[in-house]
């Protein structure tokens, strides 16, 4: 039987919380992410989203690699011409803890890894109580909450005989326990958005956890979309 080329059409459904159908061949489940840094004492906000691979980490002094964020180009710019999101979860947690000689943040990564660790439960009390998250778009705020309103839905989860092993996720490591908007936030093209984190006093990070006997202590936050996003396809 010869195929009929000439009424070939795409599969298209209309999705609750969306105001226009979702073409199968244009849209995938996809996920954006930004990472920012933290150090000990500092109180001024840091936005989610700005910085792309190769610049500056916000709060920082290093690079930041494909690891730390994926964004196609800063969010003060919108998304690029043919992209589009649709946001179904805001998920957060935090990359790295890092020790280090001096105060500030690390200028790269350690490529041992030994002056880097996962975040205790005190770390994660400090950041929590102390941080406000808003998402924004468009300059409007569209979701605003702290980072246990946002848990990061997955993770690593350690079973070890070890007594003094520590690991603290934000939230349940299962991708059924994350945070999920009833109604999407739509991302377009040239159209603005962000996700600052504010702390409201200085963070006392050197109190909260030490890595490797450093006296001096970082973090390096991360947060992340999850939706589905339209996107040129080559």
């Amino acid at each position: 039987m010869a195929l009929d080329t000439q009424n070939i059409s795409t599969l298209t459904v209309k999705v609750a919380g969306l105001s226009e159908p979702v073409k199968f061949a244009d849209w995938r489940w996809d996920r954006i992410w930004s990472t920012i840094s933290f150090s000990d004492g500092d109180s001024a906000r840091r936005d989610f989203f700005i910085g792309v691979p190769g610049t500056q980490i916000a709060g920082g002094r290093r690079t930041l690699t494909d690891v730390d964020t994926n964004v196609p180009r800063s969010g003060d710019n919108g998304l690029p011409i043919d992209w589009e999101m649709f946001v179904f979860s805001i998920r957060t947690g935090i990359l790295r803890v890092v020790g280090t000689d001096t105060p500030g943040a690390p200028v790269d990564f350690d490529d041992s890894s030994m002056d880097s660790d996962t975040p205790n439960r005190r770390m994660w009390f400090e950041l929590d109580r102390k941080c406000k998250l808003e998402f924004r778009v468009n300059n409007k705020n569209r979701n605003e909450g702290r980072f246990e309103d946002y848990p990061s839905a997955g993770g690593i989860s350690v079973v070890t005989n070890d007594l003094a092993e520590t690991l603290a996720n934000n939230g349940i490591p299962s991708p059924r326990d994350g945070f999920a908007l009833v109604i999407p936030v739509h991302l377009r093209p040239n159209v603005n958005f962000k996700v600052g984190c504010q702390p409201v006093v200085k963070l006392s990070l050197n109190q909260a956890q030490q890595v490797d006997d450093q006296p001096y202590t970082s973090i390096e936050p991360w947060c992340k979309f999850e939706g589905l996003i339209k996107l040129p396809v080559s």
